[in-house]
């Protein structure tokens, strides 16, 4: 599933999924923090994907890949994108544990980066059982 979304939220910055006076916005976050722009991107983007979580609850495959290419963040306001940075960071310092035990920077990074994969698997683990149980549950009614 991931990799209907991800590639185009890797390879474009996210640039298709906002407005460009937040892509704009973002992008001088990353700029700011030039040394680690590959880091926080996959960070932002699990924030990013977070953010939808109960939006894809309850949905089927298909529903929640339509969903995640088609966005609707053109009514966002400057304080959605920061609740979108603040659930970065929390997710980042969630894992900032493998910078810290890791001496190797790549080795570090490549942890950091499955254990970002993992939470977001999680999410949307966690998201399909309840719509498992949702539908079993009124199957049974």
């Amino acid at each position: 599933m991931f990799e209907h979304f991800t590639c185009r939220w890797m390879i474009c910055l996210l640039i298709r999924e906002f407005p460009i006076r937040f892509t704009l916005h973002l992008w001088d976050t990353y700029i700011a923090h030039c040394d680690q722009i590959d880091v926080l991107h996959v960070y932002v983007c699990a924030a990013f994907l977070s953010f939808w979580r109960d939006h894809l609850i309850g949905k089927s495959f298909t529903e929640c890949v339509l969903f995640l290419q088609n966005l609707k963040t053109n009514h966002w306001v400057y304080h959605n994108l920061h609740q979108l940075f603040e659930k970065t960071e929390e997710i980042y310092w969630k894992f900032q544990h493998y910078w810290e035990t890791c001496r190797n920077a790549e080795l570090a990074m490549f942890l950091s980066l499955i254990s970002v994969v993992n939470y977001m698997f999680i999410l949307t683990s966690v998201s399909l059982a309840c719509a498992n149980s949702n539908s079993s549950s009124d199957e049974k009614k």
